[in-house]
C-alpha cells in the first residue's frame, strides 16, 4: 500500500501500520531476552524492506485527481439536467436553501475552468512531495508561492471566483500528510539505530559519537535535526514535524553494551 497506487486514505493507514510494526519490531530488539545475534538477517531484511523514497506519497495526486474528474463530470451532468433547484443528485440531508445558494453561484463557477486548475494543483503538490525530503521544505515554499499568484484576491478574482476559492481551499488539506509519511521515515531510521546499537556493542557513552558517524540512522530526513538520546532512561527518540495523535510513538528503548550487563 505504501509504494502502490493508491488514495490518500489509503497511504496513511499503510504509513500508520508501518509505524506500529515498526514501534513492535524495536521493542522486541530491546528485549533482554532476544538473541539479536541469531536473528540479525532477518531483522535488516525487515530493515531494509523500505528504502527513503518509498515514503514519499507523490503517488496519490493522480488518484486524488481522478477522484475529482468524476465529481467534475457529475456536476457537468446535474447542470445539464437542470436538477439544482429539485432534489440534489449527491446529497439527501441539505438543507433548503443550499439549492438556492448553488444557483446563484452558476456565473461564478466555471466547472472546465477549475477542472484545469484541480490538474495545475495536483502537478504542483506532486513536484512538491516527490522532491528530495532535504529539500521539502524549499519545494513547499515554491508551492506556495505559486498558490498565492493563483488564489490570493486580486482582479484575476473576476473570472471563477467560486472555483479559485474551492481550490485554494481543498489544497489546503493535502499540506501536512507528507510531513506524517516522512516523520515515519524517521522513526523507520530510528529503530534502525536502536538495531545498530545494540549489535555493534556501543556503550552509552559512545552513543552520541556513533550516532554523530551515522547521520543515516540519526537524523529526520528533511531537516537533518538529530534524534534525542536520553542516557539516564536508555532512550532515542525523534523529534516530529507534523502534527502526530498523540498515542503515537517516536521515542524508543536502547539495549546498549553497559545497559545488557545491569
Amino acid at each position: 500500500m505504501l509504494t502502490g497506487g493508491g488514495s490518500l486514505i489509503s497511504k496513511m493507514i499503510a504509513v500508520a501500520n508501518l509505524h506500529g510494526d515498526y514501534a513492535v519490531l524495536a521493542d522486541i530488539v530491546a528485549d533482554r531476552k532476544f538473541d539479536v545475534n541469531r536473528h540479525s538477517a532477518a531483522i535488516r531484511s525487515m530493515l531494509d524492506l523500505h528504502v527513503q523514497d518509498d515514503w514519499k506519497l507523490g503517488k496519490i495526486f493522480a488518484i486524488e485527481y481522478g477522484i475529482s474528474v468524476f465529481l467534475w463530470d457529475q456536476m457537468r451532468s446535474a447542470r445539464a439536467l437542470g436538477v439544482w433547484m429539485t432534489d440534489h443528485p449527491f446529497r439527501k440531508d441539505q438543507e433548503w436553501w443550499e439549492p438556492y445558494l448553488e444557483m446563484l453561484q452558476y456565473p461564478f463557477l466555471k466547472i472546465n475552468a477549475t477542472q484545469n486548475l484541480n490538474a495545475s494543483v495536483m502537478l504542483q503538490l506532486q513536484k512538491m512531495v516527490d522532491s528530495d525530503p532535504k529539500e521539502y521544505f524549499a519545494a513547499r515554499d515554491a508551492y506556495r508561492n505559486w498558490a498565492r499568484k493563483k488564489f490570493d484576491l486580486g482582479l484575476h478574482y473576476i473570472y471563477n471566483p467560486v472555483g479559485k476559492n474551492m481550490m485554494d481551499r481543498g489544497a489546503d488539506i493535502y499540506g501536512e500528510y507528507p510531513l506524517r509519511a516522512f516523520d515515519a521515515a524517521a522513526f523507520h531510521r530510528l529503530v534502525r539505530l536502536a538495531f545498530e546499537i545494540r549489535s555493534r556493542r556501543i556503550g552509552s557513552k559512545d552513543v552520541p559519537f556513533f550516532m554523530h558517524q551515522h547521520p543515516q540512522w540519526a537524523t529526520h530526513p528533511v531537516d537533518g535535526r538529530a534524534f534525542i538520546w536520553n542516557v539516564e532512561k536508555q532512550e532515542v527518540a525523534v523529534q516530529p514535524l507534523a502534527n502526530q495523535p498523540k498515542d503515537r510513538r517516536f521515542g524508543i528503548p536502547v539495549l546498549t553494551a553497559d545497559s545488557r550487563k545491569k
